[in-house]
């Protein structure tokens, strides 16, 4: 007679083939882990089996791997509050929208003389760059369209900033 005969508490596979099962099972004092491969042969197995249908392990084991999967995904929001990857305030508030006049360039040096534009970041800075020229009523009232295209087609900072220009003078 197998350890857990009569004790199961749970039963479930181990991995998605199928091949191995985890049955946890109480002595009465403690909650135990016992691990068969799924032998039909194997008498420890077939007891399994006069407990838990092959139904029973499907069902369980989805119930394991939602809860493994709840469990994981809290902590990874434990993991991003607590080193504010989602932009949380210090007081744990949501992020606000940051206003387009606080868009912020990461390092303008490295933008404008070693612009990479493979870089994603980069060039993410770079169309905010020009999202904020064209906020600027010089370059929303202006008329020229050729200038705009020019400067929505800009492929560096530099280039961006210089099309700035012709609409300031």
């Amino acid at each position: 007679m197998a350890l857990f005969t009569g004790k199961i508490i749970n039963a479930y596979y181990t991995n998605t083939i199928h091949d191995t099962v985890c049955v946890m099972w109480s002595d009465g004092e403690f909650a135990r882990e016992h691990y068969l491969m799924v032998d039909e042969e194997d008498d420890q197995f077939q007891e399994l089996l006069n407990e838990w249908s092959y139904d029973s392990l499907d069902e369980s084991t989805k119930v394991y791997v939602e809860n493994a999967r709840n469990e994981f995904h809290q902590a990874f929001e434990r993991y991003a509050k607590e080193r504010n990857l989602y932009g949380y305030t210090e007081d744990g508030g949501t992020p606000e929208d940051k206003e387009k006049e606080e868009v912020i360039l990461l390092n303008i040096e490295d933008l404008i003389f070693n612009f990479d534009p493979e870089d994603n970041v980069q060039k993410e800075e770079l169309f905010k760059l020009k999202l904020k020229f064209f906020d600027r009523d010089e370059v929303k009232s202006s008329k020229k369209r050729k200038a705009k295209t020019d400067l929505r087609k800009a492929e560096t900072p530099l280039e961006a900033i210089v099309l700035y220009n012709s609409f300031v003078k």
